[in-house]
């Protein structure tokens, strides 16, 4: 248990070879590697790496550990490769304090997205899949269906969302893993403007999305439509009906009894509004918002999120369960005073984490506001230590959490440099129903020196601050984004970020 092996599958990127899938090295031929590798073909290959990842338990004494690692060909020892493991007193904490996520739009099967919790939870990542999209709810099909409406609401069957969710809340999934039965860190909520009550008919009375501007036989016109929306929009906290509040209330109230009756306190639930204005495209569209949720841009944006996020977290306060309200905030500048009522616990921001530094470091301050960041990521044919740096860098500003990439599911491209194609799946004889990338694998070794800082961080003598500073001090962290716009999460790049800057800072946290 406490060593796995890995092959490193290697992918073609701008005329050279770099790793990208990591199978486990006996999911195949009993770990026999040939080289060169009939399945890969790679030409002319000599050298095939194996990734080998070696848990420390707990209860291990500090000091130096030495031994070896046989190599085998043809049945036959043809080589030792010495190894020596040096045992620090720091103990890295099972439950995680910065999280790292995969973000999905969604999951159809049982055992794939338990298996992909199971690989998260051994990399010290976050998987979180959102329960619902633009045009339909669902998206994650153990969402709990709703009977009834208005104060009669209520869910109508638990069953599918414990059978998935249970094991991952209470930690069971995960007991035969290096953290243990500690539960997943953080999951998304359904609530939003469309659930627990669709808002079809149920918002201004229907008359934006049943389009009762249109005369009989007029051509949908997207321009007109949004004219009309304009000339005669509400304000947004009377655009909701009684029936869809009273459902609201209702709804949430029993999400709050039934995860405490179950003891799930120790997962951080966040409400996240992720629905946009665009997707309407014509008369019949299921388009569900009425407002760019997700990168508010507008007055009418920010006041809609923040409505909505008020409506449902008002009914978990003073809870035991950490519920948290999360937007994804691209123009920190355009947000005002709008959300300082506490509507959104967590902004999660692009490239603008870079470029509104003192604006941001300033509410941090005055009004106790905290970050995530996303993007930045860089392709499959760079250096791994770019990644790593992202995080740290982003730390240093502050920032609890984040998502180099924007989604981690993006195909199942073992075979292709692509970026956002993080997690895998079986191919190639190999049966795992979730394999990870070199990427995804590198993520864990950012998450773990945050974890030593912020473990550095709470010692006498210590702040988050002087921490910080010390990292500035010690590492090049200078970098600069490419980006279309606002919206587009980015490429960042390093000047000058190398594994021995970071392996530097590691070593001296250790032995402080």
């Amino acid at each position: 248990k406490a060593v796995n092996l890995r092959r490193e599958w290697y992918v073609k990127a701008k005329g050279q070879w770099y790793p990208n899938a990591l199978p486990n090295l006996t999911g195949k031929n009993a770990g026999r590697l040939d080289i060169p590798a009939k399945d890969n073909a790679v030409p002319g290959q000599i050298i095939q790496t194996v990734l080998v990842e070696l848990h420390v338990p707990k209860d291990v004494k500090a000091g130096t550990y030495s031994g070896a690692i046989d190599v085998r060909a043809d049945g036959d020892v043809a080589g030792k490769v010495p190894v020596s493991v040096t045992v620090h007193n720091v103990t890295i904490p099972d439950e995680l304090s910065f999280i790292i996520e995969l973000n999905s739009y969604g999951q159809g099967n049982k055992q794939t997205f338990h298996a992909i919790h199971r690989l998260a939870h051994r990399l010290r990542l976050g998987y979180n899949t959102l329960a619902y999209g633009h045009t339909r709810r669902g998206s994650l099909v153990c969402l709990p269906k709703i009977k009834g409406s208005g104060a009669s609401a209520t869910v109508a069957d638990w069953s599918a969302w414990d059978e998935w969710m249970g094991p991952l809340l209470d930690g069971s999934l995960f007991a035969d893993l290096p953290r243990g039965k500690t539960p997943i860190p953080h999951f998304y909520l359904p609530f939003h403007e469309s659930y627990p009550t669709e808002i079809y008919d149920e918002y201004a009375g229907g008359k934006f999305h049943r389009d009762k501007h249109m005369k009989p036989g007029e051509k949908w016109d997207k321009n007109k439509w949004q004219f009309y929306m304009c000339a005669n929009d509400v304000y947004v906290a009377d655009g909701f009906s009684d029936k869809w509040k009273a459902a609201a209330a209702k709804i949430a109230r029993e999400y709050r009894k039934h995860f405490e009756d179950k003891g799930w306190t120790r997962t951080q639930f966040q409400i996240f509004a992720n629905n946009k204005l665009y997707y309407k495209k014509g008369p019949k569209s299921k388009a569900s918002s009425l407002w760019t949720l997700d990168e508010p841009s507008f007055g009418r944006d920010f006041r809609a999120l923040g409505f909505v996020y008020r409506t449902f977290a008002r009914h978990f306060v003073g809870s035991k369960l950490d519920v948290t309200t999360r937007g994804d905030v691209s123009r920190p500048q355009w947000q005002g005073d709008r959300l300082d009522d506490g509507a959104c616990d967590v902004a999660v921001v692009s490239s603008a984490i870079y470029s509104f530094q003192p604006l941001i470091q300033r509410r941090i301050v005055e009004h106790g506001d905290r970050y995530w960041f996303y993007g930045g990521s860089p392709s499959a044919n760079v250096d791994l230590t770019q990644l790593a740096a992202i995080y740290i860098k982003n730390w240093t500003m502050g920032c609890e959490g984040g998502l180099a990439y924007w989604t981690s599911f993006h195909g199942n491209q073992w075979d292709k440099a692509d970026r956002l194609a993080l997690v895998l799946s079986a191919k190639h004889g190999y049966k795992d129903r979730a394999v990870p990338t070199d990427r995804l694998v590198a993520q864990r070794r950012a998450q773990q020196d945050i974890e030593l800082l912020n473990l550095l961080a709470k010692r006498k003598g210590w702040s988050f601050r002087r921490a910080a500073r010390a990292v500035a001090a010690a590492v090049n962290l200078k970098s600069s984004t490419v980006s279309r716009g606002a919206d587009d999460p980015g490429k960042t790049n390093f000047a000058s970020i190398r594994a021995t800057d970071l392996a530097k800072i590691r070593l001296a946290m250790l032995r402080i």
